[in-house]
């Protein structure tokens, strides 16, 4: 595993941002496959967003371990776990549709 300090702070805080919107465009294209041949949706959808879930908690935590243990650049710590939070949120609100209406119409 790469200790904390090595990795750049600004990629640091681009990371959850950029894990939601690969899941986002990965939700969304799998929904248009799912509807257009028929497979199981809720089950696939539901997998995948779970999944991108984990990543986002599993990026929340080593940047919450990474901004007690780093010492400097406050702001771009702070900045990474708000960013990092932000999707998480917002990967949450992406997914609902899954689990309250309709996929396929």
């Amino acid at each position: 595993m790469t200790p904390p300090a090595a990795v750049p702070p600004l990629l640091a805080a681009l990371a959850g941002p950029s894990i939601w919107a690969a899941g986002f465009s990965a939700l969304y294209g799998l929904q248009a496959l799912v509807c257009a041949n028929g497979w199981p949706a809720r089950s696939l959808l539901l997998g995948l967003w779970l999944l991108v879930l984990l990543a986002l908690l599993v990026l929340l935590g080593w940047q919450w371990r990474r901004s007690t243990a780093v010492s400097g650049g406050r702001f771009l710590r702070v900045l990474a776990l708000a960013l990092s939070m932000t999707g998480l949120v917002a990967m949450i609100w992406t997914g609902m549709p899954i689990i309250a209406t309709s996929l396929c119409r």
